[in-house]
This record gives C-alpha cells, structure tokens and sequence, in this order.
C-alpha cells in the first residue's frame, strides 16, 4: 500500500524524533478507526527512526494479549534485555521480562510497590538502552495491550523529558475503553504529548491507489465509488480493489454501481472466499495462525493445522502471495481485520477446542504463552487446565502481576472443582486480588474456609482472612476468627497452633497494645517454660520470639539485656530475613527491640545491608520500609540530620509506589528530627500535608509515637497546653497493668512540669528512674535522669542532672548526652556557678553541632552568654549548608557511584542528581567527586575544625 497523505502526520513524527535526538522525550499519540492506517505510519516511523541512527524496539498488541502479564513489555524488551542492560535498578525488570522472579509481596500497599519496582527497573532498561543511542519505543495496537504494560507506558512517558526516548503508542480511536482508554487519555493530558489522527484518504488518492491497482486507465466515477464504498480507509480500500480485481472487473464508469453494491462487511466477508479458493492446507494453516496468534511459529501453527511442515511451507506461501499473511516470522496476518475475519468464521466450539491443543503445542516451550490460551478454552472439568492455570496464576504473581493471577484463577475457578482443590483455587485467588486491590477478597477466604477440611489448608485461609480483617481495621471480626480458628485446631499439630497463637498475638499487638494483652499474657504463660530453649532453630520459633521481644519492650518488661537476647536469637543470624524479607513486620519488631536496648552496631548490621540490597534491586516497600527504621536509629542516636535524610527519602519513595503502611511511623520520626533542627515551621508544614496536625493520628500501632513528635513540636512552640494533651494521651496508649513506656513516662513528666504541676512531675520521673534502673539499660535511664533532674530543680537537680551527664557518657545517644551537659550547665548557671557551667555548656555544643541539632546548640549558645562567654554562632555553610537531597548526593557521589547509579538508588532522574551534585560543588568548594570523602567524612575539619582553623568555603570555624 502507497503512503500517501501522511505528510502532515509524519511532520508531527518527525518532531518527536528531533526532540529525542536533542535529549528531550516527547510521546506521540496515533489514534484511529481499524484500517485508517496506523499500523503503516507506525512502520514509517520506525523506519525514519533508523535512518537517524535511533535504537527501536516495538510491539504489537494481540486479540489474546489482554490478560497476558506485562505480554508488550516483554516483545519490547525481550529481544535486546542483555546482563549488561538489566545491571543495576535496571536488574528489577527481570520479572517483568520473565527472567527471574520476585518476592510475593502480602498486601495491597506490598503489591503496588511490587509493580512500581518492576516500572522502575523497566524505566531504567530504557534509559541503558537510550546511553548507547536515541531510542523509538513504538506499541501498536495497545487497545490489546495488558494492563501492567500499559501502567509501564504511562510510568515512562511522564519520566521522558530527560531522556533521548521517543514513545510512541498507537490504538483505535474512540474505541478504547478500560485500561487502554484510561492509558490514551492519561498520555494525551501529559504536557507537550503530540497527536496524529491519520485521515481517510482523499479523492486525489483514492484514484491514484485505484489506477496503480487495476491500470491507470482507472475512470474516475468508478474511482469514486471506490471512495464512497471504503469512506477513504485504506484497508477496506485495498480489500474492495483485491476482490474486484479477483473477479475480473474493469474499472469503468459502467462498472460504479456494482462497486457501490459492496459494502465494508462484504469487503471482509470477501476475504474468506479469496481464503477458499487458496486450497485446503491454506484454511487450515489460517484458521491456525487465526488461533494462536502471536504465537504462530511455523512449526507450531504446522501442528495445529495437522500439517507437515513442507505442507505448511507452501500453503503459508500462497497465503503471503494473496496479501492474507504478510511476509513476517512468526506468522501473522497482513491486517487485523483479517485475522478477525478469520477467527470470527471458526466458530465458538472450534475456537475453544483449537485454543486447547494450542495450550498444549505451547507448553513445554513457552508454559506462559499457553496459559493465554487456556483462558479461550471452555470449562469442561479439565483437571490438566485447573493445574496449569493455578501453575501460571503462581508464576504471574512472582512476576508481580496481580491482575493477570487474578483472571487466571477466575478461569480456574470457572471449571467444575470441589472440595479442597476449589478451596486452593479460591485462596490463592482471594490473595492475588487483595495484592492487585479489589475483588471479593473476604468473600473467596470465607468460601474457601467453609468448604476446606484439612487443617494446614484451614489454618492458611485463616491467616490470610485475619489479615484481611486487620488491613480493614475490622479488629473484633479479627480476633472472633482466629479464636475460632484455635479453638478449633487439632491438638495433635501444636506447631501450627502456636503459630496462630502468635499471630493473633501480633495482630493485636499492631492494632491496639491494650487488646494484645489478654492473648500475650496466655501465649507468654504457654511458652513461658520453653522461651529459653526457643533457639530460633525453626521459622515459628523465630517469629515467635520477635513477638515476645516486642511485647517486652513496648511494656518494658524483664529487662534489657534480656530482650536483646530474644530479639537476637529472633534475627537467627539472619535467617529471620531469610523468612520473611526484610519488609516483614517480624524484621521490624527485631530491629526496633534492639534500638531500645542499646544495640546499635547489631542493628545497623542488619540495615546497612539491608538497605543497599534494596536499592540495587529498587525495591520499594523494602527500602521505604529499611530507610525508615534507619531514619529512627539515627534519631535515637542524636544524628538529626541523618534521621531527617532518611525519612524524607522513605515518604518520598512510599508517596512514589503507593504506601500507606508506615507513614505516620516515618512521620513522627520526621517531625522529631526537624523539631532538633530548630525547623519548627518545616515540622508544622510535614504535619499539615498529611493532615496530621491535629486531632487523633490514624494508625493505631503507632500512634503514641506521633503525639509524642507532635508535643514535642508544640513545647517547642510554647503552645504547652496542646503538648500536654498529646503527651497524656501518648501515655495512656502505652501504659497498662503490664507496663508502661519508660521513654514516654518521661515524656509525661516532662509536660507536667510544663505545665505547672510539679509535684506530680516529680513522682512521675522519680517512677520512670526507678523502671529505667530495672531495665538496666544505660541510655534509657541516663534519659530518664535527665527529666527528673529538670523537674526537681535546685541542688537536687543538678546533682541529678550531672549523674544523667555521667551514664549517658559511654551511651550510644550522642544528643541525649549532649542535652544532658547542657541542662546541667544551665542549672550552674541559675545556680550563679557560671565558671563551673561553661565546661559542660561547650562540651554539649560540640556535641550537638556534629549531632545538627541546632536547637541544643542555639540553647548552649544563649546559655553560654549568659555566662558572660563569647561564643561564636555556628554559621550555615560548607556541608551544613547542604540541603538533605544534596547530601544524601554528595555521601553516595563520595562512596564512588556514579550519577547514574545515585539516581538509581534514590528513585531519581539523572539530570536531578547532577543539579544536585553541582550545588554541592559550589557549597562544599570542591570540583571534582573525588575531594568529597575528605570533605564530607565525619571528623572531617569542616565538621570540628580546631579553633584557629577555617573551614573549606572560608566559612568561620565555631569557637565555644
């Protein structure tokens, strides 16, 4: 078929490809009726592309293609997906390209970071792919296009401008409904997106493909008849003017009124007679390709058709000659309207049972491919369908495509199963449309429950039900399940009942502290004897143990050491993570435990690793999940600005994928570290974007950590009725017969004191001193100290104060040590000792300035005038004048990743960290990466310069 008045669209076309030339994507929307010509500007496109030195990749979406998981992304890919080009965050598309497999995620929020991973690393191929020249990603016929590629598209086009990417991405117009439609609409609302809607063709050229077909002697009523038959659609055109050639009609005027006797559908129809008259072998070889579309290798559409291959040969031949199939491997048909003619002609019964055998051709060489095809079959009882559709549902899910399990097992399920084996079809598919969102997901666990007899089955459609219920925040209906479920247990498997017993334990404990009690204090009775032989041998033991050790700290039971000795048989030399993923609540029981008993180094031990692994492979839930617990080590450690780096990088990646759990969690952390900055107005801000500013928190589990960050925000903003109210709630989340939160009665008696009411401050801290001196570990009670001695006040409480100073010395707490200094230089000081306040004044500056936390330092510093000293302010340059995003560049530049890198682990563009790794050039005074280890190295002399020494970027050094 001639081009012909296309010029205007490709114009446009040509336009995206200058713009990618130039390094800016652009993306390039084809819409259009079926046969309008889409498909060819495609291929010009394509062409063009070339001719200017572009790398293309392209795919075609298929009538079958719909349900099949990331199918497009894969024909893109595929092909050109080399170790090279899948290094780094790049490496998180192997799923996706069927290449490897993933964790399961168990939540929702789990599997929308799955599916941003697996987008994130597809982004990342493109862009390796686009290093080594300008790159078309063309898809044609995305109205069939799957879900999880089109998600892709979007996920790229909205991340184009910064990559020498031309996308361009061509679909029936008006057509498209559901994802396709929602994907055009999306692309079409993206700024600076160009539109081609190819045009029917005129007169002046119908006549001239007219003349070129039949003879130039071609008259010109006849011609346009020819155009009025085809509406100037090129397809139906080249249809008329093959049937008409076939039937011998000379194309004169008195030929025009046979040409209107035809219509579009008799264009089609026309096909499958031209198809008849080819021979036997040449229907059945069509009617095959029809059937198993894509998947049409000659050997396979041969066996489909029942004939040999040289058979096959020949009648594929015939089929190309009369324009049926076009000159491609594998085999496919010129057009699609062709191949739905074809289709349509089978019939319903042939369809299905030719859909059946081609799952079977398919099987042992591509078991992904066939299970598209089970999906045309009809349910017929197959127990040989049922086991590849489960099988296939299973491997959609490791390649983190939740709908495409979901349709599978809606199949599966659509067969005439019983019993246990409808019950597995129906577990698996309630969790694969709770990980995609939507769908009956209570409903399939609960039918599953009622028809399942076997327990370990049973027990497994519990667990998942129970966390269907705790997701929902239905608590009571929670509870009543699990109870059930344990009251029902055979007594003859006490390792499976201990297992729900500990996880109704654990639910409850994240729901709500108080309702975990009750079944706590039973599961502590039953397992009471056996903790200390608990080794952690087995995968219930460990998780075991990371409950009870989280149930101790949160009610600071026993004491310390005791717990650390749980949390590290829980952790099993890492074999807890080998359980569950890094992401599992069980990970965050076990590291939060240890942060609360002074085991820094065996926290970061898990974390450091933990976090890198989760960068190189983009893992989202995982890294937010790791940045945020890391981001709550820091604070504990003093290190505010470190805290601030991290949860800002842990909500920034979690608001990118979609999750919800643990953001008020990395919140509070957050708004704490901002409070120690002395950025008051930035905490504020924090709050009141995510609307917590006021009123009760919305996740129960950690809630009291929220109102604690949120009273210390308005303490600081001398709003001490509002912190008070906070701080009294805070502790009656975390205060039972139990225990109480030793850290929180602190926080208690300090908003007391606030607040005037100083004798029950004074009980209240004397109470924690007394908890804190059990629980026998050093920071919590040199932080306790700390409290009493600024609520007893006088004598007494400096001697408090110095002896909090004196445990918090060799403590891991760097900011708490330095507060304490500085509270008890400010007591000498109100006690007129002012020569003995200035050592521990200076001392807790120092300390807090390598801390950040500027507000400790901007009270030593008013404290030390007040002294009658000289103090110089510390004065925000150098690498305190970074911004967090410029030197969570400038630590990972200094580490020795290059940009590219860094933009991967920090889910960023290139060009993002270059802007930002320019601004730290000229702020730290360096030019080159290699200068800022030295620079940016803790102990470095633009952190602690000696008093006579200036710091680089000629700054002042700070001088107690």
């Amino acid at each position: 078929m001639l081009l012909l008045e296309r010029e205007l669209e490709l114009a446009v076309a040509d336009g995206v490809l200058d713009a990618a030339a130039a390094g800016t994507g652009r993306v390039l929307v084809v819409a259009g009726e079926p046969g309008i010509g889409k498909t060819a500007l495609v291929d010009a496109t394509a062409r063009r592309a070339r001719e200017r030195g572009f790398a293309v990749v392209a795919a075609t979406g298929g009538a079958l293609e719909g349900d099949f998981p990331f199918g497009v992304a894969r024909q893109l890919f595929e092909p050109v997906a080399t170790p090279e080009l899948l290094a780094g965050a790049a490496g998180a598309a192997a799923p996706a390209l069927g290449l490897g497999r993933v964790a399961a995620e168990a939540s929702e929020s789990g599997q929308r970071a799955l599916s941003f991973e697996l987008q994130h690393g597809l982004y990342w191929l493109v862009a390796n792919l686009a290093e080594r020249a300008p790159l078309l990603v063309a898809v044609d016929d995305a109205q069939w296009a799957d879900r999880d590629s089109l998600g892709f598209l979007v996920y790229l086009a909205r991340r184009l401008d910064e990559l020498p990417v031309a996308l361009l991405v061509a679909a029936r117009g008006g057509e498209p409904n559901g994802a396709a439609g929602e994907v055009l609409a999306a692309l079409r609302a993206l700024p600076g997106v160009a539109e081609a809607e190819p045009r029917p063709l005129s007169g002046a050229a119908v006549e001239a493909v007219v003349r070129a077909a039949l003879g130039g002697g071609a008259e010109q009523v006849f011609c346009e008849a020819c155009r009025e038959v085809s509406g100037g659609n090129p397809f139906l055109l080249r249809g008329l003017l093959d049937d008409l050639g076939a039937a011998g009609v000379r194309p004169a005027a008195d030929a025009a009124e046979r040409v209107r006797g035809a219509t579009p559908a008799a264009v089609q129809r026309n096909v499958l007679l031209r198809l008849a008259g080819l021979g036997g072998d040449a229907v059945a070889l069509a009617q095959a390709v029809a059937i198993l579309e894509r998947d049409a290798d000659l050997s396979v559409a041969a066996a489909l058709a029942a004939l040999d291959e040289s058979a096959a040969r020949t009648a594929a031949d015939r089929l190309i000659d009369a324009r049926v199939l076009a000159p491609a491997h594998p085999l496919r048909f010129a057009h699609p309207l062709l191949r739905g003619a074809v289709y349509a002609d089978l019939g319903v019964v042939r369809r299905g049972a030719g859909h059946r055998r081609a799952a079977e051709l398919l099987d042992e060489r591509a078991p992904d491919r066939a299970a598209v095809h089970l999906l045309s079959t009809h349910p017929a009882g197959d127990p040989w369908v049922i086991a590849h559709l489960r099988a296939q549902a299973e491997r959609a899910l490791a390649h983190g495509s939740a709908g495409g399990a979901r349709v599978l097992l809606e199949r599966a399920l659509s067969e005439p199963c019983t019993g246990e084996e409808r019950a597995e079809v129906l577990l698996a598919l309630g969790d694969a449309e709770r990980r995609g969102g939507g769908g009956p997901v209570a409903e399939r666990f609960e039918e599953a429950l009622a028809i399942a007899r076997g327990p370990r089955l049973r027990t497994r459609i519990v667990r998942e039900l129970a966390h269907v219920h705790w997701t929902r925040g239905e608590a009571d209906a929670m509870r009543a399940l699990l109870e059930d479920a344990i009251r029902a247990h055979p007594a003859d498997d006490p390792e499976t009942l201990l297992e729900l017993q500990a996880d109704r334990a654990a639910f409850l404990q994240m729901n709500d502290p108080h309702a975990a009690l009750a079944p706590l204090g039973r599961l502590t009775e039953r397992v009471g004897p056996r903790v200390e032989r608990l080794r952690g041998d087995t995968p219930v033991e460990r998780r075991l143990l990371a409950t009870l050790a989280f149930h101790r700290v949160v009610w600071a039971q026993t004491s310390g050491p005791e717990v650390a000795r749980l949390a590290e048989r829980a952790l099993g030399g890492g074999r807890l993570l080998d359980d569950v993923g890094a992401a599992h609540p069980a990970v965050l029981a076990v590291l939060s435990v240890l942060q609360y008993v002074d085991r820094d180094a065996d926290a970061e031990a898990v974390l450091e690793p933990a976090v890198a692994a989760a960068r190189e492979r983009g893992a989202a839930a995982e890294l937010a999940l790791m940045l945020t617990v890391r981001s709550r080590l820091s604070l504990f450690r003093g290190l505010a600005r470190e805290a601030e780096l991290d949860a800002r990088d842990a909500l920034a990646i979690g608001d990118a994928a979609g999750l919800e759990p643990g953001r008020e969690f990395v919140l509070a952390t957050l708004v704490a570290a901002l409070v120690e900055r002395a950025d008051l107005d930035g905490a504020e801000a924090e709050l009141a974007a995510r609307g917590a500013s006021s009123g009760e928190p919305r996740t129960h589990a950690t809630r009291w950590l929220l109102l604690q960050s949120r009273a210390r925000l308005r303490r600081a903003q001398g709003r001490f009725a509002e912190a008070m109210e906070d701080v009294g709630r805070a502790d009656r989340e975390r205060s039972s017969a139990y225990g109480v939160s030793l850290l929180g009665r602190a926080e208690l008696a300090l908003g007391l004191h606030t607040t005037g009411e100083h004798a029950e401050a004074r009980r209240v801290a004397v109470d924690a001193v007394r908890r804190a001196t059990a629980w026998e570990v050093p920071s919590t009670l040199g932080m306790t100290l700390r409290v009493q001695g600024l609520v007893e006040g006088g004598e007494r409480g400096v001697a408090v104060l110095a002896r909090a100073a004196e445990v918090l010395e060799g403590a891991p707490r760097q900011l708490e040590h330095a507060r304490a200094l500085v509270d008890l230089g400010a007591a000498l000081r109100r006690a007129n000792r002012r020569a003995q306040a200035r050592e521990p004044l200076e001392r807790g500056m120092e300390i807090a300035h390598r801390c950040a936390a500027t507000a400790t330092v901007e009270r030593a510093h008013a404290e030390l005038l007040a002294c009658g000293a000289r103090p110089r302010r510390p004065v925000r340059t150098g690498v305190e004048a970074l911004t967090p995003s410029e030197l969570r560049v400038a630590r990972l530049a200094a580490s020795g990743l290059t940009n590219r890198e860094i933009a991967q682990a920090l889910f960023v563009t290139r060009p993002t960290v270059t802007t930002h790794l320019g601004a730290v050039y000229r702020k730290l005074d360096v030019n080159a990466r290699e200068h800022l280890a030295a620079v940016l190295e803790p102990g470095a002399k633009d952190h602690h310069p000696p008093s006579d020494a200036k710091a680089p970027g000629g700054r002042e050094a700070v001088v107690p």
